[in-house]
């Protein structure tokens, strides 16, 4: 299980590295899918109206939270990645 893991993080940190952008709006697409799915999905399971639900639309923004942290260090590799290209570029 923890090879699992490892490798998806280490494909998660090389797609990071090479598209930072991609990435980090990737992840705030995810995050906003989910919670609106969430906002239906609970609501629906608990029988509120659509408007009342916003339980799930926490759920989702928790979620968001939660997969941007699990993240934060390929991103911030990525950022440092960037950095360094700026300038290495510059002189």
């Amino acid at each position: 299980m923890s090879h699992i893991l490892y490798s998806l993080n280490r494909t998660i940190g090389d797609f990071a590295v090479r598209r930072p952008e991609t990435w980090i709006y990737s992840c705030a697409l995810v995050g906003i899918a989910l919670g609106i799915a969430m906002l239906g999905g609970i609501g629906y399971v608990f029988g509120m109206p659509f408007h009342q639900s916003t339980y799930g639309m926490y759920a989702g923004l928790a979620f968001y939270a939660f997969w941007f942290t699990c993240n934060v260090d390929a991103i911030k590799e990525a950022s440092d990645v960037q950095i360094a290209n700026i300038k290495r570029l510059r002189g």
